[in-house]
């Protein structure tokens, strides 16, 4: 994976997403743009600050690219994520239902409909996340620390364990 994109309105429920999409940078090695669509009728300042602020807050990687467009939210994410050739899209979400939803609709909806790449959506009582890795058997494997600096790509890996039905002796 090369590029993610995390498509933010500065609301508070879409933070945690943008938590989520730093952590995925980083730990994938990916390169993260930050994207912020300003509806057409928005004449509010600019927000190309925000988004820069936003960037460091959220422990994104050096070299993110941020950009703000003007446009419709969700068919300007889905412009960007093809030009750019992303490979994964995160979102947050706002968590309405019923008649606010049918009657606002859910950028993260159409977003999810009509992506060229996988879309995560993150709901906005997400707290952030902590990634924590945690050696089985007090000591890390040779695979796995080459894993983690980066130098293997990362595969599933599968683990067993058996244990004897033959009683022990005592």
């Amino acid at each position: 994976m090369s590029d993610i994109l995390f498509a933010t309105d500065f609301s508070p429920s879409s933070e945690p997403a943008g938590h989520f999409a730093g952590q995925y940078a980083r730990r994938l090695r990916t390169r993260l743009h930050l994207l912020h669509v300003i509806p057409v009728r928005d004449s509010g300042p600019d927000p190309t600050h925000r988004l820069s602020d936003l960037a460091r807050r959220i422990g994104a990687p050096q070299d993110s690219i941020t950009e703000v467009v003007t446009g419709a939210a969700a068919d300007e994410i889905i412009r960007y994520a093809r030009r750019n050739a992303i490979e994964l899209i995160v979102v947050g979400t706002h968590g309405r239902t019923g008649f606010t939803r049918a009657i606002l609709g859910s950028v993260a909806d159409r977003v999810m409909r009509t992506a060229p790449c996988p879309v995560l959506t993150v709901p906005g009582r997400i707290p952030p996340p902590v990634i924590r890795l945690k050696p089985h058997c007090g000591q890390w494997s040779r695979p796995a620390l080459a894993l983690m600096r980066g130098e293997r790509p990362i595969s599933p890996i599968h683990t067993t364990s058996v244990e004897s039905s033959r009683p022990r002796s005592s």
